[in-house]
């Protein structure tokens, strides 16, 4: 990805006091023999209570995820500067459609 161009942007709504947690994860993460690409990771700001509470039982993380991406993609704009958006949740694909939209003016 990164030899195409690509940048890659890690976006979590876990705290930022989970972080060191995060990047070991990303980084155990293997498949045929091949690692996740290295690039930074945004993180909730808010205590790790208030972000469990948050993505844990109200099932919610979408509520930190699409601000942020608005955020980006008002920084780029007009251009959009995202290429696409993986996870494994619903709440993903909901944070990053909006995201999409917005970016994409």
């Amino acid at each position: 990805m990164q030899d195409n161009g690509y940048l890659i942007l890690y976006l979590t709504a876990r705290a930022v006091g989970q972080m060191k947690d995060t990047r070991n994860y990303l980084e155990g993460i293997v498949q045929e023999g091949k690692h996740m690409p290295r690039g930074p990771i945004i993180c909730s700001p808010n205590r790790t209570f208030a972000s469990l509470i948050r993505e844990v039982v109200r099932r919610k993380p979408q509520e930190f995820k699409i601000p942020v991406l608005l955020s980006i993609a008002d920084t780029f704009a007009p251009e959009n500067p995202f290429v696409g958006g993986f996870g494994n949740r619903p709440t993903d694909a909901q944070s990053y459609i909006v995201g999409e939209r917005r970016g994409s003016g």
